[in-house]
Order: structure tokens, then sequence, then C-alpha cells
């Protein structure tokens, strides 16, 4: 790879190697083209998102100037992932909580219902219904478990679909207006759901509304936004972490069948796809204040580039890392970040992946026929599907 790979190496089909490549140099490096510092062990990149002097937004830009002025920058202004400081902190809080409370086996069940349905809804002969099943399933579940009813569903998932194109860098004033009028669906729909008897008193948004009122979270609408959040989240992680498990089962018919017969290792081969095949390849951070970290002089004002997708195969943590293997003893997963920005939402990634799996293994598919690509990202891996003769 050459510099320019470096930001497209999420969707390269051999990140992989050019990330093994990092891993032999000691430290940070600086691209100079991108004028950003880059981060691939994993040992820096815990050091990184752990130090208060390296936030998530740049100095004085909260919301992205193209957001500016618009209905998702209003969103994304509220959101706590994208923000830092006294004022977000009880509101991390609430959802950390009240994320961690679902079981594993609960959301496997809830998840595994809507992925049977979804199933027979689809057509397996046809490679686009992988597609369709794995960027559907976790928006089915996870706006489920909010409290929205089934027939909600497809509203939220394709209004979910456009709000998601104002988070990258890549999108223009078109899919911005797209994403704005989506920011406004989405506020209509969770403003009914609340403002209703219809919330479900064991559903997750009325868990957030019980903490939020017990920790003193009173702002409602940067509550209603960081639902908008939690969705978005789960749009392309969670797709993306159902796509590259299933082009692991492409890859290796023998565990493939070996699944078949003993679906309990299908959670850990889900977390060593996940490990091998990061659904989240890289993230950012901006340093605010001048600063040492990995023995590095940082000045305000400079980027760097996480790339946990690197850190998933740093031989400092994981034995033979480029091999694909489910009976690894241990995971250590930077897909969804670390220490105090950990995503609280990983068990709930997982169990949503191990349902489709489980689901996906008893449908007629011609594994054999199946080939796919990398949508254009530049942090997420994204396979898309398609069937070898249409190549």
């Amino acid at each position: 790879m050459n510099t320019m790979d470096l930001l497209s190496a999420a969707y390269h089909p051999t990140a992989n190697e050019f990330y093994s490549h990092l891993l032999k140099q000691p430290g940070l490096s600086y691209d100079k083209q991108h004028q950003l510092w880059i981060a691939a062990r994993a040992q820096d990149i815990e050091e990184i998102l752990a130090s208060p002097d390296c936030a998530v937004r740049p100095i004085g830009e909260a919301v992205p100037l193209a957001l500016q002025g618009t209905s998702a920058g209003e969103v994304f202004s509220l959101l706590i992932r994208m923000n830092e400081g006294d004022a977000h902190h009880c509101g991390k809080m609430v959802m950390q909580q009240c994320l961690r409370v679902f079981e594993p086996i609960q959301i496997h069940q809830t998840s595994k219902q809507l992925a049977s349905k979804l199933a027979s809804e689809l057509n397996f002969e046809e490679a686009n219904a992988l597609n369709h099943f794995a960027q559907r399933l976790p928006l089915y579940t996870v706006a489920s478990l909010l409290g929205f009813e089934p027939k909600t569903l497809p509203l939220i998932t394709d209004a979910i679909g456009q709000f998601v194109l104002c988070l990258s860098p890549l999108s223009g004033p078109t899919e911005i207006e797209s994403a704005s009028k989506a920011a406004q669906t989405l506020l209509t729909e969770f403003h009914m759901l609340v403002q209703t008897q219809t919330v479900k008193p064991n559903s997750l948004i009325a868990q957030i509304q019980t903490r939020a009122k017990e920790l003193g979270w009173n702002n409602a609408n940067a509550i209603l936004c960081n639902l908008i959040g939690l969705l978005s989240q789960t749009y392309e992680a969670s797709s993306g972490l159902i796509s590259n498990a299933l082009t692991c089962l492409i890859q290796y018919p023998d565990q493939r069948e070996q699944l078949s017969q003993q679906p309990k290792l299908i959670p850990a081969f889900v977390t060593e796809a996940c490990r091998l095949h990061s659904p989240v390849q890289n993230t950012r951070r901006f340093v605010i204040s001048d600063t040492v970290v990995a023995g590095i002089h940082l000045r305000a004002g400079e980027r760097i580039l996480l790339l946990l997708a690197a850190a998933n195969i740093d031989p400092a943590i994981h034995v033979q890392p480029l091999e694909f293997d489910i009976a690894r003893a241990k995971h250590r997963l930077y897909s969804f970040g670390s220490g105090r920005h950990a995503c609280p939402g990983t068990a709930i990634a997982l169990a949503i992946s191990h349902s489709a799996i489980e689901v996906l293994l008893a449908q007629h598919i011609a594994w054999e026929q199946l080939n796919w690509r990398y949508r254009r990202s530049l942090n997420g891996r994204l396979p898309e599907f398609f069937t070898k003769e249409n190549e």
C-alpha cells in the first residue's frame, strides 16, 4: 500500500497486511501527507483513549462545519459519544448503565426471533438477501429493545440509514439534506413513543427515562438525540460485524459445518471474526492541549488516527494474530474502543451477531457461489455480497 492507502485501508482486501507492517514500527508514526499521527499498537491506542488531552472532536468544532445549522447537526451536538466534559458525564452514565442491564441471552433470544421472521421473508438464492438481512437485523433488535412496535421497525431502519450519511466525511450537501430530513422523522417517532402510554415498562427506553430522572439528566431532547445516536452506532458497526462473520463462513467451509453441528461455538466464532475483521477499523482523536502520549510530544491541534483493527492483530496481545482460531484462549477486542471510551453496547452487538449466524446457518444458502466487496468507507469494514457469476 502507498500513503493514500492509509485512508482506504478500511475497505482494502489486504488491510491486515498493511497493519502488520505498521505494527513492526515502534510507537507512533507521522503521515506528512495527511498531517496526522498514526497509532497502531494496542498499548499506544489504550494510552491515547485514556488521555484527557485527546478528545473526540477538534478544538472549537463540536459539530462538523458541514452540519452546522442543520437538523442533523442539532442531533450531533447532543450526542454524548461525540462530546467531552462534565455536561455530558451524566448522560454517559445513564446510557452505559442501561445498556449493560440486558443479559446477552435476553438479547440473543429477542434477536433470534426477529432474525427468524426476517429470514422467512427473504429469498437467499439472491446474494442481496444477505445484505438486507445483515443491515436490518441489528436495528430491528435494538429498536425493539427500545420499545418500538414491529410495524414501525422498517421506518426507523430506513430513517437511520439516511441519518448516518451525515456522519461520514465523504458525504456532500445532498446526503446531509437527506440526513436532516431523517433526523426530523426519527425525533418525531421518538416523541410519539415517549409521549404516549405505549412505553413498555421493561423496555430500554423506559429504563433510560427512569435512570435519567434518578441521576438528574433532565434534557429530554438530549435523551432522544442519544437514542438516535444509539441506533446510528448500531447501523454500521453491528451490520458490519454480521457481514464480516459471513465472509468467514464463506472462507472456512469446515468451520461452517462445525458450527452447524455445534451451535455453542458460534459466540467464539463471531468474536474471532470481529477480532480479525474488525467492523470498525479506526477512529480519530484530536489533541486539545500539549501533552506526551506514547513517548511523543504532541501539540494542541494535532490529530491522531487510531487503527483499532491493527490493535486487534497486535502480536503483543494475540499469539499468531493473523490466524483465524475460534479456540483462541483469550480475546481482546479494540473494535469497540477501550477504557473510558469502550462502547457499552459491545455485548449487544455480539449477541445480535450470534443470533444472525445461528439463523443463517439453517437457511439454504449456496455459500460456494458467494463473493463480496467492501463498501467505500473511511472507518468501517462493510462487506457487500454478490454471486460469483455477477462479478
